[in-house]
C-alpha cells in the first residue's frame, strides 16, 4: 500500500467511511481528557475520509494526537488530529 494520501486519492466514490477505531483504553483516557458535553457519546474512532467506496484499503495502525475541538452547538463535538502523520509505508 502507498501513503496515506496516495490510497485516499486512490479511493473510488461511495458511501464507506474509512478510518481507525479506538482501543477501549484510548477511548476512555480521550473522554476523561475531553469530556463530551451532550449525553449521547460516540467517540469511538477517527474518520480519515468519508463518501469511498466499501474497497477501499483500511490505513495501517498509527499513533495520533488532539490538535484542537469544534462543536456544532446541535449535539456533535470532534477533536481534530492532524492529517499529516509521518507515513510509515
Amino acid at each position: 500500500m502507498g501513503s496515506i494520501r496516495q490510497m485516499i486519492a486512490a479511493a473510488r466514490p461511495g458511501r464507506s467511511v474509512v478510518g481507525w477505531k479506538l482501543f477501549q483504553a484510548d477511548r476512555r483516557a480521550l473522554l476523561e481528557r475531553f469530556r463530551p458535553k451532550y449525553a449521547r457519546t460516540i467517540a469511538d474512532h477517527i474518520t480519515l475520509a468519508a463518501m469511498v467506496a466499501a474497497d477501499t484499503p483500511l490505513p495501517a495502525e498509527t499513533t495520533a494526537f488532539v490538535v484542537g475541538h469544534v462543536d456544532d452547538g446541535q449535539g456533535v463535538e470532534a477533536e481534530k488530529v492532524p492529517y499529516k502523520w509521518p507515513d510509515k509505508s
